[in-house]
């Protein structure tokens, strides 16, 4: 989300926290980069002077930040990933001018908490290039890092392959671990756009998601999604949704954890299987392009300077 708001919109400054565990970005090529790696306030109000306006995603990460901003009357906007807001918009929040909130499940759970106003959150179609599919013949699963709690879906997969051991599919994943044997795990890749270069039909059985970038990326490329049926999933277009329970659980706060049914995704996917799904692509893709950075990316700049003023 950083990368796209620093390639579309007009930044002039990044301030950089590097990864707790992986590999930090090299800079973005055309932004001026402050990197941060201790929260020094020598960084901070380097990064802050040198700004009117600033833009974070999902929490400021520097617990100065807020207050140093405030301080020297500096405007803040945050993107906000909802699992991981305060409970009762309490603490930080509080002293933000303006939350996008990039679904409307977001912006329906924050409106009368705290400043908002829903930006459906665009789709990068110019890194993420339109590749057809024609026919279902593989499944892809991304597992990245696994996601709080397992919350990408790993444990839906290998209850599926249990299932149905000879599902075709093709697993992308940045954890060491043993995957039942008869699926192939892709080797990593350089750039994420190189991520949906194998495979047909995405499988996504995420429990919970902020916004879930993967299956919008996956659709700029061409490729179909089956996801899971709830929110926000269901704020997107999807070839099949996977039936599935919920729970509150808590992660920064309360949310509606899902828990996709591994046999109904093995339903889908083996109804699929062979099926032409040339349209499906297309229809994706066309859906991509209409929410596009390119169409979007002027609102977005209006609403980070001077939305929700009173």
């Amino acid at each position: 989300m950083n990368r796209q708001i620093a390639t579309y919109c007009n930044i002039d400054l990044w301030l950089v926290k590097p990864h707790d565990k992986l590999k930090t970005r090299e800079n973005h090529p055309d932004v001026d980069t402050i990197h941060c790696p201790t929260g020094s306030p020598v960084h901070i109000d380097q990064f802050i002077k040198g700004v009117d306006t600033v833009v974070f995603c999902e929490m400021p990460y520097y617990s100065t930040l807020i207050d140093v901003c405030k301080a020297k009357g500096k405007r803040t906007v945050c993107v906000p990933m909802m699992e991981w807001m305060p409970a009762g918009g309490k603490g930080w929040p509080q002293q933000v001018d303006l939350f996008l909130c990039p679904t409307q499940q977001c912006y329906d759970v924050f409106k009368n908490t705290v400043p908002c106003t829903y930006f459906p959150w665009p789709v990068d179609t110019q890194r993420f290039k339109f590749q057809p599919r024609t026919v279902c013949n593989q499944f892809l699963f991304c597992n990245g890092n696994g996601g709080w709690k397992g919350r990408k879906g790993g444990s839906v997969i290998r209850e599926a392959l249990a299932i149905w051991p000879e599902m075709p599919l093709l697993i992308r994943s940045q954890l060491k671990e043993d995957w039942p044997t008869g699926v192939e795990v892709l080797p990593e890749v350089a750039e994420n756009y190189e991520l949906y270069e194998r495979g047909d039909v995405l499988v996504s059985p995420h429990s919970v998601d902020g916004l879930g970038l993967e299956g919008m990326e996956a659709m700029a490329c061409g490729m179909p999604v089956i996801s899971t049926d709830g929110l926000p999933w269901d704020e997107i277009p999807a070839l099949d949704r996977i039936d599935s329970l919920s729970e509150k659980r808590s992660v920064r706060r309360p949310v509606d954890w899902y828990l996709p049914k591994a046999a109904d995704l093995v339903h889908w996917c083996k109804y699929r299987l062979g099926k032409p799904i040339d349209e499906a692509s297309t229809e994706a893709h066309d859906w991509a392009m209409s929410m596009s950075w390119d169409k979007l990316k002027d609102q977005f700049q209006e609403l980070v300077l001077n939305g929700a003023r009173s």
